[in-house]
């Protein structure tokens, strides 16, 4: 996984007072316009509190991931996982969990937890071409 990348989100959060995290998470989201997805069925991520989809294309460079939800706040820390794993191989995905996301997830909610441990799963899935 791309621990630089987690790295430095966790460093700009890590300098910020808890209530601007949620400020700069949203701002994250609201930047991530670019990255809609087609919002249909196969891509829609299941046990996320609001709806959310994401795509995944195997490129030579590896895995690029995308997603979309009309929730700022969701896009932005699906934004922040699908960066952070975008680039890898499907064997280097399989290998990612939960728990690489720790330093993040202490910021959220235990909903958004488990939000951030369906989308880590859809983007497994679409990897393994499930």
């Amino acid at each position: 996984m791309s621990e630089s990348k987690l790295q430095q989100y966790i460093d700009n959060i890590n300098q910020l007072e808890s209530e601007e995290v949620y400020d700069y998470v949203l701002e994250i989201g609201q930047q991530a316009k670019g990255m809609f997805t087609d919002r249909l069925d196969e891509h829609f991520v299941h046990g996320c509190q609001s709806p959310v989809w994401v795509t995944g294309i195997d490129e030579p460079t590896g895995w690029e991931f995308s997603i979309d939800s009309d929730s700022y706040m969701v896009r932005g820390v699906g934004h922040i996982i699908c960066e952070c794993l975008s680039g890898l191989t499907t064997d280097e995905i399989k290998e990612v969990t939960f728990f690489d996301f720790k330093d993040l997830s202490v910021y959220f909610s235990t909903q958004r937890r488990q939000g951030m441990q369906s989308i880590i799963n859809k983007i497994k899935s679409i990897s393994k071409g499930n």
